[in-house]
């Protein structure tokens, strides 16, 4: 998808319409594509004026992280196409204190089944309600089919849960260690390796 420039575009401007129909609207945005300096080897977008996030000393910087954060969660949960290249490089703080999103060549399609999975999965373990938690696994591929009751028998769920308490308990992202959260599930891969794997998409929507 990446080589073809018509597919970025698209995905920019589906992006910036969704994201209009969502108290996000006027805080993100994706640079709006001129389509008549555009083709399927050419990509033309607007210049955006701005600062890369992460080394803007701008008072508003924590709010955008957090507006970072739920335009992910949005992308993740709403609309289903979501953003997969979110280095720092990708989001730029704007002169009028708005979001900006940039590189919309790598994206992820999610349906809705799994988008209903994966919030029901996250409800599960933010809630504490761990029976059906082998069964979300299942449906989401952590797990092969058959599986349930050895992963209930193990400490896969427990860890999950704590990793997604942190994330419910108040700190939100700040309180989310990516690095940390892979080093534990391929630490759980690697000890339940005939029981549990991180399947390849979850690279792309942690």
């Amino acid at each position: 998808a990446e080589l073809d420039y018509r597919s970025e575009a698209a995905n920019a401007k589906q992006f910036s319409e969704s994201i209009e129909r969502t108290p996000l609207c006027g805080a993100v945005f994706a640079p709006p594509c001129v389509e008549a300096c555009s083709s399927r080897r050419v990509l033309t977008s607007e210049w955006i004026y701005g600062e890369r996030l992460e080394r803007s000393d701008a008072e508003d910087v924590s709010k955008l992280c957090s507006v970072a954060m739920n335009s992910y969660l949005t992308m993740l949960l709403e609309t289903g196409v979501l953003h997969a290249d979110p280095h720092p490089g990708n989001l730029l703080r704007t002169p009028d204190g708005r979001l900006c999103i940039l590189d919309w060549g790598l994206v992820t399609s999610l349906d809705e089944g799994f988008r209903i999975n994966y919030i029901q999965h996250i409800a599960h373990l933010v809630s504490g309600y761990y029976d059906p938690v082998p069964s979300d696994l299942v449906k989401l591929d952590f797990v092969p089919e058959g599986k349930e009751e050895e992963i209930r028998n193990s400490e896969v769920v427990v860890v999950l849960a704590d990793i997604y308490s942190k994330w419910s308990g108040g700190g939100g992202a700040g309180a989310m260690d990516a690095n940390k959260v892979f080093a534990e599930l391929q630490g759980l891969s690697g000890k339940y390796g005939n029981l549990f794997r991180v399947p390849p998409y979850f690279f792309y929507i942690a």
